[in-house]
């Protein structure tokens, strides 16, 4: 119904008391679900140069444990590899010293497509998740998102081209309406970035159905 996972719900509902302990499962069976053949899953952490060091699964290795699936995908006939792993995404977190910022800055591309949904505003706090906010907009060249993620006044129109879509509201009441950005409202009304409505509702507006989605492209 919302399209979003409630963090204490995701809690109790991945937990390890119920019969699916974790999001792995979900990830496997919703490539399964999507015409993907399981090749391989691999856990890993990271060493001290950031790079994988695969484990066996019932290691008692301290440090979080990260996941490698390599996929078949049936319909386009190719493979892929997806990583999963837990990481913090604070500016704490994402220190220069972090494994994971390093592994993000080596493995991801420049040219990459980033999708970002109903994200807490976090990236609006720049001296919180600035640098997680500067990784998304350095690596994407396409980058697809609601207005929870990157503030829109951080996207130059001589960098950036952009189609909006769908209505923009008021952050919902579980947000400060500091988070109200004025200059996306006011570009959501410029028929030069308004590309039209959404027939499909993702993310935090799932009652009134007011949800947007925007397309930034790296020029």
């Amino acid at each position: 119904m919302r399209s979003y996972f409630i963090t204490k719900n995701m809690e109790e509902d991945f937990g390890k008391k119920t019969k699916i302990n974790g999001v792995l499962p979900i990830l496997l069976w919703s490539a399964a679900k999507t015409n993907h053949d399981i090749i391989s899953v691999k856990y890993f952490i990271l060493d001290d140069s950031a790079n994988k060091k695969y484990i066996p699964y019932d290691s008692n290795v301290k440090a979080r444990v990260s996941v490698e699936i390599k996929l078949f995908d049936k319909t386009n006939q190719k493979f892929q590899l997806l990583n999963y792993f837990c990481t913090d995404l604070s500016n704490q977190g994402l220190s220069a010293s972090s494994k994971s910022l390093k592994f993000m800055q080596k493995y991801i591309t420049n040219t990459s497509n980033g999708f970002v949904k109903s994200a807490s505003y976090l990236m609006h706090y720049d001296s919180q998740f600035g640098v997680i906010q500067n990784l998304v907009m350095n690596k994407n060249k396409y980058l697809v998102q609601d207005d929870t993620g990157v503030p829109f006044s951080k996207f130059d129109s001589a960098s950036w081209s952009y189609n909006l879509y769908g209505k923009y509201e008021k952050p919902i009441k579980d947000f400060t309406d500091s988070l109200y950005q004025p200059n996306l409202a006011r570009a959501y009304q410029n028929n030069k970035y308004y590309k039209g409505a959404l027939n499909f509702s993702l993310g935090y507006h799932w009652n009134s159905k007011n949800q947007n989605q925007m397309i930034f492209i790296k020029k």
